[in-house]
């Protein structure tokens, strides 16, 4: 007997045994879909975790650089670090680019949570872009006291701890999008299934 009259024979003696049954219609469809949110679900979700270090290392890397330059400046009289420290534009070039630094990682943050939020969550974007210009107008008020007053230190942690706000309150809020958004989905997994 050839290989082919065998394979043939099976076939014919399987023949009746075949499962004939086709999926409900838009199975496949569903099933891709699903793939595709747990991948979106993922890349988001390393991305947020990616931008907490980030804004982590930055937060420390200004601060120590703004301990060096106290700590290695020669001892001054107060009027003298002022003029020193604020700069005739009224910021240093350190001071401009970690603002610009915070303030991509924050425009990433809002650009990630649009991108993932619906409906349902918009509610909580609105709350975070109020949030955000309520900590912006302080920080604008901290930037008023650098140019008045004396405590420079303590003015540039308080801009410091202003930025650190609103990137985690932007992590906050992207968790909680997606959270609501992951139980949306698993709800209406529940009811197509």
């Amino acid at each position: 007997m050839r290989p082919k009259d065998e394979i043939e024979e099976l076939f014919g003696r399987l023949e009746s045994n075949w499962d004939a049954q086709e999926p409900n219609s838009g199975h496949q469809q569903r099933f891709l879909n699903r793939l595709q949110m747990n991948q979106a679900t993922k890349k988001n979700h390393q991305s947020s975790q990616k931008w907490k270090y980030i804004s982590i290392a930055a937060s420390l890397a200004l601060l120590v650089t703004i301990g060096i330059q106290f700590y290695t400046q020669p001892q001054q009289t107060q009027s003298q670090t002022q003029v020193s420290e604020i700069e005739s534009e009224g910021k240093s070039e350190r001071v401009q680019r970690t603002e610009y630094y915070f303030n991509t990682l924050i425009a990433q943050e809002i650009e990630i949570i649009e991108e993932v939020s619906s409906e349902k969550t918009k509610r909580l974007v609105v709350d975070l872009k109020t949030q955000l210009l309520r900590l912006e107008n302080d920080y604008k008020a901290l930037e008023a006291d650098l140019n008045t007053k004396g405590d420079i230190k303590q003015i540039l942690n308080a801009m410091i701890v202003n930025f650190q706000t609103r990137i985690k309150l932007a992590q906050e809020v992207l968790n909680k999008v997606k959270e609501i958004e992951d139980l949306k989905n698993k709800k209406h997994e529940e009811q197509t299934v």
